[in-house]
């Protein structure tokens, strides 16, 4: 089996938590892949409301860049799109999120954003705290 497709972007959170990705992941208030996944970045997101999933969302790269994946979550996802209508994600099937997306995850908000310079690639809390 080929290994996952690579790419950058930051990844940044309502919360002031920020996250530069290069491959596969899972966005969550506690992500847990299944026992026979295998993923690089594990964002926990704190989230006092419990309206994040505990393993909300998946997303990868491909050859025409990030895609994202709604994982069955109780609250659902949203993708916001660049100049389009807010699609809700239908869970199991991959959505494009191109730079300038915005996914609402339940309540919490998430941006999709070009990388200006390279840097970890953990869950950040903002700075300050």
């Amino acid at each position: 089996m080929a290994p996952p497709a690579q790419g950058l972007v930051r990844l940044t959170f309502a919360t002031g938590q920020h996250a530069v990705v290069t491959g596969n992941g899972l966005i969550g208030r506690q992500p847990l892949p299944d026992p026979n996944e295998t993923f690089r970045h594990i964002l926990a997101i704190p989230d006092p409301s419990r309206s994040l999933s505990k393993t909300h969302l998946e997303f990868g790269f491909d050859d025409g860049g990030l895609w994202v994946r709604d994982r069955w979550s109780a609250n659902g996802s949203v993708l916001v799109a660049p100049t389009q209508a807010p699609l809700p994600l239908e869970a199991g099937r991959r959505y494009r999120a191109k730079l300038g997306s915005r996914l609402l995850l339940s309540s919490v908000e998430m941006a999709v954003e070009r990388v200006e310079g390279s840097a970890g690639a953990t869950a950040r809390p903002p700075a300050g705290r």
